[in-house]
C-alpha cells in the first residue's frame, strides 16, 4: 500500500514516529530483514519509510505490506534514526498488548523473566534466545532497560512483536501472582548449591518461570528470597566466573524445555 513520498521533517508521519517514541505506545523496526520478517509474521506496522537504496520495493514487500509505505530521501532517514550507518527502511510497529492476566489465564506454560537487566543489546539476545528456544512469553522486571528499545527490538531478530513479552517493573508483584497460579519459579545464581544437570535430571515441572539477573549482580535479594529452587550452570574450573545473561538463559532453557 503506498502511501506517497515525504519531503518534509515536518511531515504528519515523520511527527508520529517522535511521539511513537515519547509516549511508548509502539516501537520501531530498522533495517531490510527485520522489517521483511515483521510483514511476513503478519505484525500490526502503522507505516514504512524506505529511501531509493531499499530492495523491499523489488522484492514485492511494498505491496505485501498490509500498510501505509512512503518514500524518503536520505535527509529524511537520517532524522528518523540515529545508526550509523542509517538504514534504507524504517517501520513504525504498533505495541502489542500483553498483559499478567493473559499469561495466568492463558496456555503460557513456559516463561523467562529477567530481573534488572540493564542493556538493551543483552535483554533483545535474551528475548530471541527465548523465541528460539520455545518459551511462551518474556517478563522483563526491575529497573532497567525496556524491551521496546530500538537496540532491544534489534538485537531480538524479530522476536519483539511476535513473542508476547510484557514490561513489569514490580517483579515482586509479578513472582507472586505467577506462583499463586501454581507456576515453580527457577532463579540463578552462581553462588547455588544445586547444579543444573542434576535438577534436569527429574522431569521438568509443568509451568515454571526461569529467572536471569542483571549483567553485574545477578539476582536482586529480594527476587532470590521469591523462588522455589536456585540452579547453578556447570562450568569449567578455574575460567570465567560466570556467563553473559544471554547465554545463561539459552543454556537453562534449553536444558528444561
Amino acid at each position: 500500500m503506498r502511501g506517497g513520498i515525504i519531503d518534509s521533517r515536518k511531515h504528519e508521519v515523520i511527527l508520529e514516529y517522535k511521539e511513537l517514541e515519547k509516549l511508548h505506545t509502539g516501537f520501531i523496526i530498522e533495517g531490510e530483514r527485520l522489517i521483511k520478517r515483521a510483514v511476513d509474521d503478519g505484525l500490526m506496522l502503522k507505516n514504512i519509510i524506505y529511501n531509493n537504496k531499499s530492495v523491499l520495493e523489488k522484492d514485492g514487500y511494498i505491496d505485501k505490506a498490509q500498510c501505509a509505505c512512503y518514500r524518503a530521501g536520505e535527509g529524511i532517514m537520517s532524522a528518523l534514526s540515529s545508526s550509523k550507518p542509517v538504514p534504507s527502511e524504517i517501520a513504525a510497529c504498533v505495541m502489542p498488548e500483553y498483559n499478567l492476566d493473559l499469561l495466568l489465564h492463558g496456555e503460557y506454560a513456559r516463561l523467562l523473566i529477567t530481573d534488572c537487566v540493564n542493556n538493551p543489546d543483552n535483554l533483545g539476545l535474551i528475548i530471541r534466545t527465548a523465541d528460539a528456544c520455545g518459551v511462551d512469553a518474556v517478563i522483563v522486571t526491575g529497573k532497567g532497560a525496556a524491551p521496546y528499545h530500538k537496540n532491544c527490538v534489534r538485537a531480538s531478530r524479530g522476536a519483539i512483536g511476535r513473542l508476547p513479552v510484557i514490561h513489569e517493573p514490580d517483579g515482586k508483584y509479578i513472582i507472586e501472582q505467577l506462583k499463586a497460579a501454581g507456576v515453580k519459579i527457577i532463579g540463578t545464581s552462581v553462588t547455588a548449591e544445586i547444579m543444573l544437570g542434576e535438577f534436569c535430571g527429574a522431569a521438568a515441572p509443568e509451568k515454571f518461570a526461569v529467572i536471569v539477573g542483571n549483567e553485574t549482580s545477578g539476582m536482586s535479594e529480594e527476587m532470590c528470597g521469591l523462588c522455589d529452587i536456585m540452579l547453578k550452570i556447570e562450568m569449567a574450573q578455574g575460567r570465567q566466573s560466570s556467563f553473559n545473561v544471554a547465554v545463561a538463559a539459552g543454556i537453562i532453557l534449553n536444558r528444561l524445555i
